[in-house]
């Protein structure tokens, strides 16, 4: 049984290294075109911006700044008022 264990995870081992080399480098091509990328100094597509507008010109707005408020705590617990004119 111990040794059927290790012969399993000899294979699992294996088979994860297998993958991972499989895995590395490009795959053989016979492919005589050349690059066939467009190379980054000449690019064929060139995206232009979005013109400036004024709402850009005037940058960010000023926010206000939130206060931070210290709340007391009371000294004793007080019940809600009861609700006038309510249906009993």
């Amino acid at each position: 049984m111990r040794q059927e264990r290790s012969w399993n995870m000899a294979a699992a081992v294996l088979a994860a290294a297998w993958v991972v080399l499989a895995g590395c480098g490009d795959a053989e091509t016979a492919d005589k075109r050349g690059y066939t990328k467009a190379p980054l100094e000449q690019p064929g597509l060139i995206i232009k911006p979005e013109p400036t507008t004024e709402m850009d010109r005037l940058g960010d707005p000023t926010l206000p700044v939130a206060e931070e408020l210290e709340v007391e705590a009371e000294a004793e617990a007080t019940p809600a008022p009861p609700v006038q004119g309510g249906r009993s």
